[in-house]
């Protein structure tokens, strides 16, 4: 029993070590030249990777994991050939790794973002991607890519044994079921590990993204997991809600967006005040008594009504927090049935208000009082230009949590005034 668990143990930490060795070459040949990062940050790079690298490498570990446990199983004396076994999945998994290792470290320098479902686009005509280099630069990406899966393959069968004693043959019952009990106890912790943990969020890309610096979050990112993640994510949407003819549209939309100035009245006191934007979930216009709702609900809510400025035919945008907050900070309509949150590489291209207000000397922060890589929201935040970012972990632990969603409105209110 004892060298099975250590078997899958060693391929588990073989492949996590893969995946390390992976983002070192990526951090030394695709940064900028201009960028001056050191050992600090690679560590950076490879620590918050981790939360990509885990889930992928329990994927991976998943049919090694079921062959073990068989071979509890099978009626056969002697020893059971696990090397032989495994070796055509080693050889399918390598050079897809090698691949997708080697694709994204050469395909980064042009794209400027991580390697995803983008580049099935451009199996339709090779000859055309292959047009910008040289066949001297292609060929030297097929041997590094021929190498790396041979190397891997390797690696993986010396850390196999030839053979496991067939257990069937040699044991009990009731000690069988024993050793299947305790290789369903390794299941669970590898489907805590694929998940990404036990919280509300499960591995997403978002979940790596920790920096302002673009390439270092890209740097995070498991290029394997980045294009698995993102093939139920290619479908074009603009063609399935195309309801109106490209005339029809245009004279819809013409009054909607005018291309001329319009005469304004300024109600601010100041040319740069301090902005602040609060997003409240589920505060419907019935509780308001401005909009038509009851009075007593939202005194404070309806003073401010008074004070300022009150748009009443503003309507929320969706029925879900991704779809709404973005709508709300980026301009961006949402869809029906899908969140563009959940799509870094349609987020990425988005504007949002608070790039806007860096660029004219902003300094943008979000405070979020839930786990802020639900739905992917962290990787939208930071590409949107939020540099500081609170969530739920950096929460005093003196403050009670009474929901798995986040902390209450009056202790996220608190530690706002904290950080604006």
């Amino acid at each position: 029993m004892k060298q099975r668990i250590v078997y899958l143990l060693l391929f588990y930490l073989s492949v996590l070590l893969m995946f390390v060795l992976q983002k070192s070459v990526f951090f030394l040949t695709c940064a900028p030249a201009s960028a001056s990062y050191g050992w600090a940050d690679w560590c950076d790079v490879v620590i918050h990777g981790m939360l990509l690298d885990v889930p992928t490498a329990g994927y991976l570990t998943v049919l090694p994991l079921l062959v073990v446990i068989a071979t509890i199983w099978v009626p056969r004396r002697g020893s059971l050939r696990l090397r032989r076994w495994l070796t055509p999945y080693y050889a399918v998994v390598a050079l897809l790794l090698a691949l997708v290792f080697v694709a994204d470290a050469s395909l980064y320098p042009f794209w400027q973002f991580k390697l995803d479902a983008t580049v099935f686009i451009y199996l339709d005509s090779p000859k055309g991607a292959a047009a910008s280099v040289s066949a001297g630069y292609l060929v030297c990406r097929v041997l590094l890519w021929l190498f790396s899966a041979v190397a891997m393959v390797a690696c993986w069968r010396w850390l196999t044994p030839l053979g496991l004693p067939a257990l069937a043959a040699a044991c009990s019952l009731p000690r069988r079921l024993l050793h299947t009990l305790c290789m369903l106890v390794l299941t669970a912790l590898l489907f805590v590990s694929i998940r990404g943990g036990l919280g509300e969020s499960t591995a997403n890309i978002g979940k790596v993204y920790y920096s302002e610096e673009a390439f270092l979050n890209h740097a995070a990112v498991n290029p394997l997991f980045s294009m698995i993640y993102s093939i139920d994510k290619t479908q074009d949407y603009g063609e399935e809600f195309r309801y109106f003819d490209e005339a029809e549209r245009s004279r819809l939309f013409s009054g909607m967006y005018p291309d001329t100035a319009a005469d304004t009245v300024s109600l601010l006191t100041t040319r740069r005040p301090n902005i602040i934007i609060i997003l409240l979930e589920g505060f419907g216009g019935k509780t308001v008594a401005a909009t038509g709702g009851s009075p007593d609900v939202t005194p404070h809510y309806n003073r401010l009504c008074r004070q300022g400025v009150l748009f009443s035919n503003c309507y929320s945008n969706s029925y879900r927090t991704d779809r709404g907050m973005l709508s709300a900070l980026s301009g961006y309509a949402s869809f029906p049935n899908m969140s563009v949150m959940k799509v870094p590489a349609k987020s990425r291209t988005l504007p949002c208000v608070a790039s806007t207000l860096n660029g004219v000397g902003y300094r943008s922060s979000f405070l979020y009082g839930g786990d802020i890589n639900f739905t992917n929201m962290q990787s939208y935040l930071r590409t949107g230009g939020y540099g500081t970012i609170v969530s739920d972990v950096d929460f005093p632990a003196s403050q009670e949590r009474n929901n798995h969603w986040g902390y209450d409105d009056d202790v996220t209110f608190d530690l706002s005034l904290i950080h604006i």
